[in-house]
């Protein structure tokens, strides 16, 4: 078994924002790499409003946004060298159970200069819903030809907090490497994500392989991880197709799948992405596998930790399987009058 129990520090940036976690509101720190800031209502223009950070390497960052009544648009932004791969991932947080769908968010890259790249809205992977595409979070792969300034925009037309999951591929490997034989729940290679500290590092497929990462998490927990397609690395990023699997705790159950999420700029989507709420404590697995048996090459993983916003747990769940039904009764009557732990 192989672990990766750290992040890499970029600085001592550390904000703090208000989280919930099994019921409880505590303050948590952002970690990783710093945070990108939805610095509401100056950046809904496009210039000079754009928080920015420095990608002169393989880098992810996250940051929690949220839209309201008078608020629909989101501009984040950063600085790249030329021939790299930018990924942008957003994960709607406003729906308390069940499918991540509020808020509906569309993702727009562009140039420094406005020059659009890609925009993607809607289909960008799956969650609880099962197969059906999430119509809630997007993704947007480009692959900007010179460097300088970059712009990722999020829009929405409802109100509710969101999860902007942005990483820059440069060709080196990031936070980690995937390593042989990591093809089973046995001998994953444990990703040691921290609450809000995004990290991208490089996997590699051979003809029928799969690579499996772990995750460990609490219940009501979020994980959001995305591949971008590097083979052919800076030219095309469609190669390999992967498909990325969300596996339960015993190592069997599959909870989610993804084929293609988003699109890039050449209307193709490659790249897979997931999104998922624990339901209970446990180590988690994230699968990585081709479209097909003699689907091969390298990839980078961008995987992130959320904990939900305020007033979006369930209290009625009481068995912590994301639906409310008899079976909450069952629990909640089985448990009346026993003194709370």
């Amino acid at each position: 078994m192989k672990t990766f129990a750290s992040v890499r520090r970029f600085g001592a940036v550390v904000p703090f924002v208000l989280l919930v976690a099994a019921g409880t509101v505590s303050a948590r720190p952002i970690v990783g790499g710093g945070v990108l800031v939805d610095r509401d209502p100056n950046n809904d223009t496009v210039v000079g409003a754009a928080y920015y950070f420095n990608a002169l390497h393989s880098d992810a960052r996250v940051g929690i946004g949220t839209f309201g009544p008078s608020d629909s648009t989101d501009y984040y932004g950063w600085q790249m060298p030329a021939n790299t791969v930018v990924t942008a991932m957003t994960i709607p947080l406003s729906s308390p159970t069940g499918p991540f769908l509020t808020p509906g968010t569309s993702v727009l890259l562009s140039s420094g200069d406005g020059t659009i790249q890609h925009v993607n809205a809607g289909s960008g992977g799956t969650d609880q819903s099962g197969s059906t595409p999430n119509s809630g979070g997007s993704v947007a792969r480009a692959r900007p030809a010179a460097g300088g300034n970059q712009k990722v925009r999020i829009a929405s037309g409802e109100s509710g907090s969101y999860a902007v999951l942005v990483s820059v591929y440069t060709g080196d490997g990031g936070d980690f490497e995937e390593q042989e034989p990591n093809n089973g729940p046995a001998f994953p290679l444990v990703l040691g994500l921290r609450m809000g500290g995004p990290m991208i590092g490089m996997g590699a497929l051979t003809a029928g392989d799969v690579d499996y990462y772990a995750v460990d998490m609490k219940k009501g927990e979020v994980l959001g991880a995305v591949t971008t397609p590097v083979e052919n690395f800076p030219t095309t990023i469609d190669v390999p197709d992967t498909v990325m699997d969300v596996i339960d705790t015993n190592g069997a159950a599959v909870l989610v799948t993804n084929d293609d999420a988003g699109s890039d700029q050449t209307g193709t989507a490659r790249g897979s992405a997931v999104r998922y709420r624990a339901v209970a404590d446990g180590r988690y697995f994230l699968r990585v596998r081709g479209f097909n048996a003699s689907a091969a090459g390298k990839y980078a993983l961008t995987a992130v930790l959320l904990a939900p916003p305020p007033g979006t747990e369930c209290i009625a769940d009481f068995n912590g399987d994301g639906v409310v039904n008899t079976n909450d009764l069952v629990t909640f009557l089985g448990r009346f009058g026993q003194p709370c732990p």
